[in-house]
């Protein structure tokens, strides 16, 4: 639902015709779901620093194996976005949550191995100039989304291609689970809130690091990024072999 849909529905009164033009009255028709919507709404708006509290580090770990890179790191966290709007949605239970972040978490790997096998090369030269062409004729409309994202490089044909293919994989795992409705509804918030993370985060506070650096190796960003604290390779805990990195590769 538009932001002018959402005005105009919060001054309807509950015995007043329904917007939708069912011909019932707003409290026996939309208002339960509109009251749904503004409530997780809500929500999102109160989320904090992303945190891996939806999809541990070590959960992700254990799905993916070694080694972590910086596109591991990029992932993760927004699964634990994702994790945050099903959470907030109260439509799905920890199971049905995690089994979906699981698949999304499959699949976007499949994705990036598969990008990196493309033509268009979008991780080889991510600030690359490009033409959106191709997203156009398929329906962008690249007015809709934050000024960082509509620049004409490859790192942004990247990011349209990713969150198109998270989304597709989100809304098939939770349509199995709720409505037609309730699902457009979560995974058009959680289009939004992804490239609204991208914006504010890999364009404004990082210049895109994620990307540029896609294949390096990241497990002390990951150690550093959980709530716990992951095996230390320095201290003995876990071997370099066994996480694939080299002790160079270590931030400390």
């Amino acid at each position: 639902m538009d932001t002018q849909s959402m005005q105009l529905n919060s001054q309807t009164g509950r015995n007043d015709p329904c917007p939708c033009g069912s011909g019932k009255k707003y409290k026996k028709c939309c208002l339960s779901k509109d009251e749904e919507k503004e409530q997780l709404q809500q929500e999102l708006e109160n989320i904090k620093d992303v945190t891996d509290e939806f999809f541990t580090t070590k959960e992700y770990i254990e799905e993916s194996g070694y080694p972590v890179t910086m596109f591991d790191h990029l992932l993760l966290e927004m699964l634990n976005i994702i994790g945050e709007i099903l959470h907030a949605s109260h439509k799905l239970d920890t199971s049905e949550t995690k089994g979906t972040l699981s698949v999304i978490l499959k699949e976007s790997k499949r994705f990036y191995y598969e990008c990196q096998q493309c033509d268009y090369a979008c991780l080889s030269a991510p600030m690359r100039i490009i033409s959106f062409k191709s997203l156009i004729d398929k329906g962008l409309r690249l007015e809709e989304y934050p000024k960082s994202i509509q620049q004409p490089v490859s790192a942004n044909f990247f990011y349209f291609e990713f969150v198109n293919d998270i989304t597709w994989n989100l809304t098939e795992e939770i349509s199995k689970f709720i409505s037609e409705a309730e699902t457009e509804h979560i995974a058009t918030t959680v289009h939004q809130a992804l490239f609204d993370y991208i914006a504010d985060n890999c364009w404004g506070a990082c210049s895109n690091k994620c990307l540029k650096e896609h294949g390096k190796n990241a497990y002390c960003n990951l150690c550093s990024f959980g709530d716990k604290n992951l095996p230390c390779p320095k201290k003995g805990e876990i071997t370099y072999n066994e996480v694939k990195v080299k002790e160079e590769d270590m931030m400390h």
